[in-house]
């Protein structure tokens, strides 16, 4: 499964804390009926990369190397979950993340539910609905 966005608006200098992107399995209409959430990485049943260069999923938070800091308006960061269960980011079609979360592919029978965060310098992103992996 993937899904891309694009970067529309950024503020601030390209340091500190990033965007956050990511799946979780939850429904929204779940989602909603839960107490409120104050970042991404605090969703239940998600994987989530970004903000300082921090990948959240099962188990404890643990460093990686893409640090969406010093994204600019017009970047693209595309997700995607693979069939056996590797979680990856791409940043204008580069892959810059891979991670085994763990799940196998088990995670390809369940249905996933994009995960932004526009914690940080980003402001503002769309979604690209025809984005292809």
């Amino acid at each position: 499964r993937f899904y891309q966005v694009t970067v529309e608006e950024v503020a601030g200098a390209a340091h500190g804390e990033g965007m956050a992107v990511g799946f979780t399995i939850v429904p929204l209409e779940q989602l909603l009926e839960m107490p409120g959430f104050k970042a991404a990485d605090e969703v239940p049943k998600s994987f989530t990369a970004g903000y300082t260069g921090l990948y959240f999923g099962s188990g404890r938070p643990r460093s990686v190397a893409w640090e969406p800091a010093a994204l600019s308006a017009g970047d693209r960061i595309g997700v995607l979950m693979t069939p056996s269960g590797d979680f990856m980011i791409f940043e204008n079609g580069e892959r810059v993340l891979c991670v085994d979360t763990g799940l196998g592919p088990s995670v390809a029978k369940k249905p996933l539910f994009a995960v932004v965060d526009l914690l940080g310098r980003v402001q503002r992103v769309s979604f690209d609905p025809s984005a292809v992996a």
